[in-house]
């Protein structure tokens, strides 16, 4: 079986063979070479050849992406029993808080893979057999600094300068969500996986 990766290669070198087709068709007929019956019969087998394709495609996608999410629920869980153990186990405990960690870095990393899978395909779930994975959007946008000079003061804490962020996200909600609301602020919203 094809890796996600190469999936996600052979998918968007479809979705490009499929632009290239209509390119090519709209230069033959703005040059005159076809008419219009055969430009839209063109666009028409390029459409279904790329339906066809895209379907067997996703198919593979879909169980690829679910087994990838099988694993990481798979290591969810082991971290959380490695946690559960350490606490009894005073002298092993060292050793289950680091099959933890790396069973938590595991799984952190494989989502991370998963999503940015899903992002390049432009794909909001896949639903498989057991599991559906979602991409979906993070409850609370980063707020990274650009120019801490060209903040208002409003947005920021008294202490050693800081901005304040929840007021900036608050103030972002409620302005419609546009990211270069607050000077000297980017804001982003990031995504994340959830497997349901």
């Amino acid at each position: 079986m094809q890796k996600l990766y190469e999936i996600t290669g052979e998918y968007l070198r479809a979705l490009n063979e499929y632009q290239c087709q209509l390119a090519e068709s709209e230069e033959a007929f703005e040059a005159g070479e076809i008419d219009g019956e055969e430009l839209d019969a063109r666009y028409a087998a390029a459409a279904d050849l790329y339906g066809e394709y895209m379907g067997a495609i996703e198919g593979d996608f879909a169980t690829k992406a679910e087994r990838v999410a099988m694993v990481i629920r798979n290591l969810e869980q082991e971290a959380s029993v490695n946690a559960a153990k350490a606490v009894p186990f005073m002298d092993e405990a060292e050793r289950y808080i680091k099959r933890r960690r790396t069973a938590e870095r595991q799984g952190a990393s494989l989502k991370a893979y998963l999503l940015s899978q899903l992002q390049q395909l432009d794909l909001k779930s896949v639903e498989g057999d057991e599991l559906k994975v979602r991409r979906q959007n993070n409850g609370r946008p980063a707020v990274n600094l650009v120019c801490l000079d060209e903040v208002p003061e409003d947005y920021r804490i008294v202490q050693p300068d800081k901005v304040d962020t929840g007021k900036v996200v608050t103030h972002w909600r409620t302005a419609g969500k546009v990211e270069d609301l607050v000077p000297g602020l980017a804001i982003k919203l990031g995504q994340h996986v959830r497997i349901s």
